[in-house]
């Protein structure tokens, strides 16, 4: 039976440190079943290999809901922060974009105003 046609794009964002790395393998793992029987795509640079910033945008731009794993590390990301965090937001905004922010570990930036 082939899976189904994907129904929700999902995208999975997280610092590369090392330990957020070896989390969003694990979540990946049980997002798998979703992948294969309810047509969720999810897309993760774990995922991905070597992910270029044109991959990242583009799976931005065609993401349903986007998962970010909050850590320490993925709060001192640039490029996270201050590149990619505005553009999901204005697409949440938008209505094009649900995000979803969880807390993968305590961070002292967590209450960081917005």
């Amino acid at each position: 039976m082939p899976p189904p046609e994907p129904k929700l794009k999902l995208l999975v964002r997280h610092s590369a440190a090392e330990k957020d790395v070896a989390l969003a393998e694990e979540l990946l793992g049980h997002l798998r079943p979703l992948e294969r029987f309810a047509g969720i795509d999810v897309w993760s640079e774990v995922q991905a290999g070597g992910e270029t910033k044109r991959e990242v945008q583009q799976a931005i731009e065609q993401a349903d809901v986007a998962l970010l794993l909050l850590s320490s590390d993925f709060l001192s990301s640039r490029d996270l922060l201050d590149v990619e965090l505005p553009q999901l937001l204005e697409r949440q905004r938008a209505g094009r974009l649900r995000v979803i922010p969880w807390c993968c570990a305590p961070a002292s930036g967590m209450s960081t105003p917005r």
